[in-house]
Formats: C-alpha cells, sequence, structure tokens
C-alpha cells in the first residue's frame, strides 16, 4: 500500500481558471475537526514523523521531557482512531534527536541520532513483539547524524550523513529482519568534496531512492540530488539544483512517483526568501527548474505528484497567502499560471500538499489573530480537490484547544484517499505538544 508523505501549508476553497496572473477563488464554507494530542508532555515535544501501512500509524517525535531529551513512539492499529501510551524508545543519559521511522508489512523500523555523534535504530517484525533493543547502525569511530530510514523489497534502508577523513559524507547501512541486526559497516553511498548537510531522502513507486543534500565547500553552498536505479542503491552522479551566487538554499522538499521527482527549496538572497523548483520528467533522471512565475519573498515550498500530475505550492509573504501551479503529463516548462489556494480574510504562514491519483490535497498553518503584545493564534486547515485543482471542497479547520504558536504541519495521504495530519503547537501552558488529526476520503 502506497502512501505519499508531504510537509504542509495554507489551504482552502472552491477554485477556477481565471484568466489574470494568480486568479483568485471564492471562499469555501467550513466546519471543525477535533484534534488529538498525542504526547500530553509536560516538556516540549516537537520535529514529529508519521507513516503508515495497513490498519496501523505510527509517530515518532523527540520530548525533552526527560530534561535531555529523548525520542517517544505512539501508534494505532485502528487507522488512527486511538493511540497507545507515549513509549521512550531511547531512554539515554544522552540527547536523543532527528527521528525517522518506516513500516512495511507488518514490520516497523525507527531510527534516530544520539549526541549528535551516531545513529542508532531499533525495530519489531509485527505488532505482537516488542522494538527489539538499540542497535548502532553508523560507525561508532566517526561521527554520524541526520538520519532518514526507507523501507523497500524487505528492507529497511538508512541514510545518514557521516564523517570520513574529516569531510561529512552520505553513508548507507540495511537491514532485513525488521532493524533489529544491520550491516557490520555503513557504506559510502555518494562521495562529495565538501561537507554535507540537512539530508533528505525518499522512496518512489518504482524503487529508486531520492537523496537531497546541501553541501558546504569554502565559501559555497549546493543543493545536490542524486537518484539510484530501480531496486537498488547504486546512484546517478549528484546533479547541483542551486549553487551559492544564487543564494543560501534551505527547506529541502521531495516527491517523486513511478515516472517524475519533484524537488522544492527555499533559497535566501540579501535577506529576501523565493522558492524554488526542480522537475525530472525523463528516464535519464535529469532535473530542470520549473519555469513559473513565482515572485520573491516567497516561502514554505510544497511538492506533490500522482502519476503524471505534478503540484508545486508556495505562500506569498507579501500578502500571506498561500499559491499552487500543476503539470498534467508535462515538464518543468508546463506548469501552469498560478492559482491561489486560499482567499479567506486570514492570512497563512506555510503550506504542505499531498495528492493520490486524481485528488490534491492542500495542508495550511492559518493566523487566526494578532493580538498586540500578545502571540498570534493559529489552526491547521485542510482543503481537497477531486479534479486536479479545477475545483476544491469545503475547509476543513483541525481544532486543538488552546493552541498559539506551531511549527508547519505535515500531510500523508492514504491509499484510499484518508489524511493524517500531524503537528506541533504551543499551548497556553507553554508546553509544545504533537497534535495528530484525520479525514475520511471525502475529505
Amino acid at each position: 500500500m502506497r502512501v505519499f508523505v508531504v510537509l504542509l501549508l495554507a489551504v482552502c476553497f472552491t477554485q477556477l481558471f481565471g484568466t489574470g496572473l494568480f486568479a483568485q477563488n471564492s471562499d469555501p464554507s467550513e466546519s471543525t475537526q477535533p484534534a488529538t494530542n498525542l504526547s500530553r508532555s509536560v516538556g516540549n515535544a516537537s520535529n514529529p514523523r508519521i507513516t503508515r501501512n495497513g490498519n496501523v500509524v505510527g509517530v515518532a517525535y523527540q520530548d525533552s521531557v526527560t530534561g535531555n531529551g529523548d525520542v517517544f513512539f505512539v501508534r494505532s492499529i485502528d487507522r488512527g482512531g486511538s493511540f497507545t501510551p507515549a513509549e521512550n524508545l531511547s531512554n539515554s543519559p544522552e540527547p536523543s534527536r532527528n527521528p525517522s521511522l518506516a513500516m512495511q508489512g507488518t514490520r516497523t523500523c525507527i531510527i534516530w541520532d544520539e549526541n549528535a555523534s551516531r545513529v542508532v535504530a531499533r525495530g519489531r517484525s509485527d505488532e505482537s513483539t516488542p522494538l527489539s533493543p538499540v542497535v548502532a547502525i553508523s560507525n561508532l569511530a566517526e561521527t554520524a547524524f541526520g538520519g532518514t530510514v526507507l523501507a523497500r523489497d524487505g528492507k529497511f534502508f538508512a541514510f545518514f550523513v557521516q564523517t570520513e577523513k574529516g569531510v561529512r559524507q552520505i553513508f548507507a547501512n540495511a537491514s532485513e529482519d525488521a532493524g533489529k541486526t544491520w550491516g557490520r559497516a555503513p557504506v559510502k553511498v555518494i562521495t562529495t568534496a565538501g561537507n554535507v548537510t540537512r539530508l533528505s531522502a525518499i522512496v518512489t513507486e518504482s524503487g529508486e531512492i531520492v537523496l537531497a543534500w546541501l553541501e558546504e565547500g569554502g565559501n559555497r553552498i549546493r543543493l545536490n540530488v542524486a537518484v539510484s536505479r530501480p531496486q537498488s542503491v547504486t546512484f546517478t552522479d549528484p546533479q547541483t539544483l542551486s549553487a551559492n551566487q544564487d543564494g543560501t538554499p534551505y527547506d529541502i522538499q521531495l516527491a517523486g512517483s513511478s515516472d517524475r521527482i519533484l524537488v522544492g527549496w527555499s533559497q535566501i538572497k540579501q535577506h529576501v526568501a523565493r522558492v524554488n523548483f526542480a522537475l525530472s520528467a525523463t528516464a535519464d533522471r535529469k532535473f530542470e527548474l520549473v519555469n513559473v512565475n513565482i515572485p520573491s519573498k516567497t516561502m514554505s515550498p510544497a511538492v506533490a505528484v500522482a502519476g503524471s500530475m505534478s503540484y508545486i505550492g508556495w505562500v506569498n509573504a507579501t500578502d500571506n497567502r498561500a499559491y499552487f501551479s500543476l503539470s498534467a503529463n508535462g515538464g518543468a516548462g508546463d506548469f501552469a499560471v498560478p492559482r491561489f489556494i486560499a482567499t479567506l480574510s486570514t492570512s497563512y504562514t506555510s503550506v504542505a500538499l499531498g495528492a493520490f491519483q486524481n485528488s490534491f490535497h492542500a495542508l495550511a498553518r492559518r493566523i487566526l489573530s494578532s493580538n498586540s503584545g500578545k502571540k498570534n493564534r493559529f489552526d491547521v486547515v485542510h482543503t481537497v480537490s477531486s479534479n486536479r485543482g479545477n475545483q476544491f471542497a469545503n475547509l476543513t479547520s483541525f481544532y486543538a484547544p488552546v493552541k498559539q504558536y506551531a511549527q508547519p504541519p505535515r500531510l500523508m495521504v492514504s491509499e484510499v484517499g484518508e489524511v493524517f495530519v500531524i503537528w506541533v503547537d504551543t499551548t497556553e501552558q507553554s508546553n509544545d505538544q504533537i497534535f495528530f488529526g484525520k479525514l475520511s476520503s471525502r475529505g
């Protein structure tokens, strides 16, 4: 069962193609959906990751409740209807951060960093067995961090940054028994001249693994991407999408289907940010910059693909509205004129997109109010189009009581069109909590 995970943004509404740039849509009606506090922490929870397989939904996150910071895990066996109490996976005297998790069949694997110096893992073969003991999957003689775990071909593949001769490179390790045991030594899969940071990874429907990272060297910072052959961990030569003279790249987003891969990122130059996108829709996996009119002062890049459809989104910091563009069966130069995702009187700070078959989902962080001397109040809103973005259904607001400030939400769409949403809110008690929401296939 395939799931497409994506990072989220501003949202809602009935949408029609217009004749002018940034054609406007009418406001939709709105309903409210309750949210579930998964962490219920007296500390600060953050950095949530969500995945699912069948009826099982898993969420891993980090929490400061223990003082030094640990990685916690909750799961649902009824498609998000209810969740187990939070389980401390790391329980370490050293700081544990940056969790990543994957599921395949009945198996679950979770990895994270310990003390920003090594990458470790735990796993289980089915829901009736406990998670295996913590095992190191990086080279303990070197510094390693920033891991992502992916599921493919009955195996779990972990990609992370590890030093070699003083340079941070990209390494991988693999497990064939649900993350219980791994290769004796990780393998370097990408050789770089500079230090690697901000490594991102996804696996596509066809089994290709996509890696994107920032590479630092001298005065230059590059955004690079490489793609494996299907069912392989042999990668194409890295392709540079952005160089330092174009500004400093950050906030990398990835999405891939069986025949196309999208990369989105922000780039800041002279204190002004602008989103950028690149598309690979050819067998040689070459990327081209998306040719669409995106102004400066934009943020929160979002990407989604479904079959031959490509969707990109962003927030315009000038008017605080969310926009999207799409391409049907086309290349990087075939994206449509950008349109509003949302046109309500309120403003948006981030957006995420998701797609499955003909359904196109948008999720956003909305500013509800801004009072002098107080923090802004936010909620998370969702809308869906069943005709590839030509018209949107009613807006749904996920209501989490006592929210003040929130980090950008994440979105996952199931193979039957269910929408699973995860985000962080700061409560009135000044605790950061992990919240979860779900919508049926009708949105």
